[in-house]
């Protein structure tokens, strides 16, 4: 696709998506009580053809997510996505409260904002489960977010951000 192809042309290694309101049509407000195959119909069509894409290309893809249900989130990937291999080419760092869920926690400051923080925990884990690989640079790295101030915090960090709008059109890295 013309998503990848831009992907790989800029060099970007991960993309990092947002759960709620971007790789799903809907807000589950962090408290889902239903299927994992059932929330899985809810992701965009968009994110249907452009995640195994990724991932074909060897571009990690993450979830990144204010959400505590991190576990639903991992088999509402596996059942979505047949190529995911949860902590080897796909991560997922959800939050509880103000806290990083246990998989994401790091040394970070806990008065950073945005998704930040969960981004350095998926570079972190990245090196661990692909020591082969070179970390990802924040300029290698790909945030799209409904959030405005996710895409505005991010950006501050040297990590490309989209705004993701989906009203607006077509997304592209």
């Amino acid at each position: 696709s013309k998503q990848v192809e831009a992907c790989i042309t800029k060099n970007l290694k991960v993309i990092a998506i947002d759960f709620d309101h971007t790789l799903l049509s809907i807000h589950t407000h962090g408290k889902w009580s239903r299927s994992a195959g059932e929330l899985s119909l809810y992701i965009r069509p968009l994110f249907k053809s452009l995640v195994p894409a990724l991932l074909r290309a060897d571009i990690v893809v993450a979830i990144v997510t204010f959400s505590p249900q991190v576990k639903l989130i991992e088999r509402v990937l596996n059942v979505a996505f047949s190529r995911a291999q949860i902590e080897k080419n796909m991560f997922v760092c959800g939050s509880r409260g103000d806290l990083l869920s246990p998989r994401c926690k790091n040394s970070w400051s806990p008065t950073r904002e945005g998704k930040s923080r969960h981004i350095e925990s998926v570079v972190k884990r990245y090196s661990a489960a692909l020591p082969h690989m070179e970390s990802p640079k924040p300029n290698e790295i790909l945030l799209i977010d409904d959030d405005k101030n996710n895409v505005d915090t991010s950006r501050m960090t040297g990590v490309k951000s989209l705004w993701f709008r989906p009203t607006v059109g077509e997304i592209a890295c």
